[in-house]
């Protein structure tokens, strides 16, 4: 695990390129503004927030402000990137930035109630600490309101912080993505959906977005999110389908890319 600051100076244009060149080889960080070849809106699962998001996805604990920490493995670099605001998790090989996932928090803090099967249903407080507390996409006592909310916050973030080539969203994070993307025809032109189910009430009900494509991903051992809840909305929604054979997780940030989205940024590069 290694880290890069970018705090130390204020613009990669401001140094000499060749110094610049070689402090970011030596460091395997890619400078900030590097072009990447896709690039993700990712809204997180119930109960949790941005950063952990970005963590799931990446293996890594969240780093300090200001900082990139980075792991690698089979040959690719994964990055956990805290020098903005946002969290955002990288995937690069060699010099190629592959894929990017801008992690969004949802707008609501909650306690969480897990529900443990047979022990029955554990409350605890929500996680707070410099970085993350639980969080929701909707409140089930104020649904309609909340989710109105949730789509506002969504849709500024993406003027503010575009262009996105996709929506990639776990659980309630992906039934909230399938009724963004069914209210806003051009706003994204894939969505990934990981552990998905349809959120239906008489105003949010999410329908088929032509101008969109699909990928739905689930996981076989899944007991939150049953694989046939996940099924049925690919049936409904039809796109590609792929499976992983763990429970209710995030698949991370490689295998999300060498499974499902290296074979869709190549079909884009076709249209």
């Amino acid at each position: 695990m290694y880290q890069c600051n970018f705090n130390t100076y204020k613009s990669v244009e401001n140094m000499e390129s060749a110094r610049a060149n070689q402090m970011f080889s030596n460091a395997q960080c890619l400078p900030p503004g590097t072009p990447v070849r896709m690039r993700f809106l990712g809204l997180h699962g119930r109960y949790q927030c941005g950063f952990r998001f970005a963590e799931k996805l990446t293996g890594i604990k969240v780093p300090p402000p200001g900082s990139v920490s980075q792991r690698e493995i089979n040959g690719k670099v994964l990055s956990f990137d805290r020098t903005g605001p946002y969290a955002s998790a990288k995937l690069k090989t060699d010099t190629d930035l592959n894929l990017e996932i801008v992690s969004l928090d949802a707008p609501f803090e909650v306690e969480a109630s897990i529900h443990l099967g047979s022990n029955g249903s554990v409350q605890r407080k929500a996680r707070v600490s410099d970085s993350c507390t639980s969080r929701v996409w909707w409140r089930e006592q104020d649904e309609e309101e909340t989710i109105a909310k949730s789509m506002g916050l969504v849709e500024r973030f993406v003027n503010d912080n575009g262009p996105f080539d996709g929506l990639l969203g776990f659980s309630q994070g992906g039934a909230l993505a399938n009724i963004v993307t069914s209210h806003h025809c051009s706003m994204f032109k894939l969505l990934v959906i990981i552990s998905g189910y349809n959120k239906r009430n008489d105003k949010h009900c999410p329908t088929c977005n032509p101008h969109v494509r699909y990928v739905h991903i689930y996981g076989k051992n899944d007991k939150m999110v049953r694989p046939e809840q996940s099924l049925k909305m690919a049936d409904e929604l039809p796109g590609k389908v792929f499976h992983h054979d763990q429970g209710h997780v995030v698949p991370s940030i490689e295998w999300l890319w060498d499974t499902a989205l290296h074979s869709e940024y190549k079909l884009s590069k076709l249209n």
